[in-house]
């Protein structure tokens, strides 16, 4: 039977929309999937499939229609294990899923790197200097990886599902015609990237720089309007 695997935390509003859009939605949060999920692998030598176990119940990968993949940075091993060994085991099973995902032959909604899971700035940093690289947007960013503008200056949201763009920004109008004119270039970039839903934080006084770009955007402040039309998008895209 066709599944979408939602692996995002029991309060993601996001995650709540698109199970209710789409069929078979697994819900899955990054301590279950740590704790109890478990992958099977089968090799011929020329072809692998693989088996997922998700609460007991296995679920062959061919099985998914696709995956909307929303972790949380913030699980940890049991505190029963020394500090050395929970980092190891962090560490190594964060790299493990992260490599499991980006393989699934679904689409997924992300396919993030272990850098991100470490909450690397500099991989923060790279991810939004590429953006603004690719579709010719200047950037204000630190090497550490936050805003280099003031903590006072005006920020504006834009949101993308693939090619679709959304905001509640009128001030961002004119810079979502320059982005879906751009489409080819932004298409280019989530295929090396693996980004194809994120939250890109803009400065307006400063031409529309790119000053921060998250592939695991919080919306539990969203209007519910963009988060049911970003509901849809993603629900789209996984089927």
């Amino acid at each position: 039977m066709p599944a979408t695997l939602v692996i995002a935390e029991a309060g993601d509003r996001l995650a709540r929309y698109v199970g209710g859009m789409v069929s078979g939605a697994i819900r899955y949060s990054s301590r279950e999937l740590f704790s109890t999920g478990g992958l099977a692998l089968t090799l011929n030598g020329t072809q692998a499939a693989g088996t997922l176990v998700l609460a007991g119940e296995p679920v062959a990968l061919e099985q998914l229609n696709g995956v909307l993949f929303l972790p949380t940075q913030r699980w940890r091993p049991p505190a029963s294990l020394g500090a050395r060994q929970r980092a190891f085991v962090r560490h190594e099973l964060q790299a493990a899923w992260c490599a499991i995902v980006a393989a699934m032959p679904c689409p997924v909604l992300n396919r993030l790197p272990p850098d991100w899971w470490i909450n690397d700035r500099l991989y923060a940093a790279d991810l939004a200097r590429s953006f603004a690289r690719q579709l010719a947007l200047p950037h204000r960013m630190s090497m550490s990886g936050g805003m280099a503008a003031s903590a006072d200056a005006k920020v504006c949201s834009l949101y993308f599902v693939g090619s679709d763009l959304l905001t509640t920004s009128p001030t961002l109008a004119a810079l979502k015609d320059h982005v879906s004119a751009s489409a080819p270039q932004l298409a280019r970039w989530q295929r090396a990237t693996g980004i194809g839903l994120a939250r890109v934080d803009l400065l307006p006084e400063h031409g529309f720089a790119v000053a921060h770009l998250d592939p695991v955007p919080s919306l539990a402040h969203a209007p519910r309007a963009l988060l049911k039309h970003m509901g849809r998008l993603v629900a789209g895209a996984l089927a």
